[in-house]
């Protein structure tokens, strides 16, 4: 894939670490999602980045974002992935809790998937959770390049909100980790806002560390009481224990730390239950289909035969309007 064959058409969207781009291939035909990102690197490190980008060839799960190629052009590497129509889930704001059941599934067996293949995810955060209009929900923006992540973060100055307390202070880090992001992401997409309420994230969800202080020296913050299920509760309880090894975890032969680059021959299939994977006592997290649909939440409607497929309660959040931004008072 190169460049030539690219015709780029509309910007989806601006992170700290590029630009993702609507794009048509026009040797295949396919409409893709193309993210472009300055880096001032070496040839030698861009080398070294497409070599640990082959791993996302072998990457085969409904619940990973399909991956088609990379390529440099002097300093932007643009990374080309499958194009989702309903766009990422921190534009919808507030979700209801039978949908975040459905979504949690998803996400889940998609972090237990790479786990599996001893890949940490590093940076799992609404905005790269992406659902279509056939109700699928697919992971993007894992790092599996260990020189693609260090070259961001020295070019994208800032701390990401969503890392866990001891990625902030410095602490090695793990699966446990990711489990902590997901807790926070999902606590943000229940609430509407960001669980934290002094820090406000109107400019992205890189910001410089001593605003991310709270998130190490504070107590978990927790669901308004009577608002969620239990099931729900639990999930996000488990999810944001300060102590890593007080988190669940994905099974034993999945472990891997930060010193892991995330590139391995080969993967054991994906388990699709968090379990913890050390001797404190901690009851095993399971995500289950119905998980999170407390009494008396309405069915979603069900417009077409297509919304019956598996995931169309995504299908039916994908079809919603985004919410307005929030105005913030001071």
């Amino acid at each position: 894939m190169n460049e030539q064959d690219i015709r780029y058409r509309d910007t989806l969207g601006h992170g700290n670490g590029g630009t993702v781009y609507k794009a048509y291939h026009v040797p295949s035909g396919k409409i893709l999602a193309v993210k472009v990102i300055l880096l001032d690197i070496t040839l030698e490190l861009q080398k070294q980045i497409m070599s640990e980008l082959e791993i996302l060839y072998k990457c085969d799960s409904s619940y990973i974002i399909g991956f088609y190629g990379a390529f440099f052009v002097e300093n932007r590497i643009s990374i080309c992935t499958e194009f989702m129509d309903g766009g990422s889930l921190d534009v919808y704001r507030k979700i209801p809790e039978h949908v975040l059941g459905r979504i949690a599934v998803a996400v889940v067996k998609g972090l237990t998937y790479l786990w599996s293949l001893k890949i940490l995810h590093r940076d799992v955060k609404p905005s790269n959770m992406l659902v279509n209009t056939r109700g699928q929900v697919k992971l993007c923006d894992f790092g599996v390049s260990t020189q693609l992540v260090n070259s961001i973060a020295k070019t994208y100055v800032g701390t990401n909100a969503y890392m866990a307390p001891e990625r902030i202070s410095g602490e090695q880090y793990g699966i446990h980790s990711d489990v902590w992001s997901l807790g926070i992401s999902f606590m943000e997409l229940a609430l509407g806002r960001f669980p934290y309420p002094q820090i406000q994230k109107n400019q992205g969800s890189l910001m410089p560390l001593q605003l991310l202080q709270c998130i190490v020296d504070e107590d978990s913050p927790v669901l308004p009481v009577g608002e969620f299920s239990e099931p729900f509760v639990h999930f996000i309880t488990q999810c944001m224990r300060k102590q890593p090894k007080e988190r669940p975890a994905g099974p034993p032969e999945a472990s891997v730390g930060a010193e892991s680059p995330g590139l391995v021959t080969e993967g054991k299939p994906a388990r699709h239950t968090v379990t913890p994977s050390h001797s404190h006592t901690v009851t095993p997290l399971r995500c289950e289909q119905q998980s999170f649909a407390g009494p008396g939440l309405p069915r979603p409607h069900l417009s077409s035969a297509r919304d019956a497929l598996p995931g169309s309660r995504c299908a039916s959040l994908a079809r919603m309007k985004p919410s307005p931004p929030p105005v913030w008072r001071h």
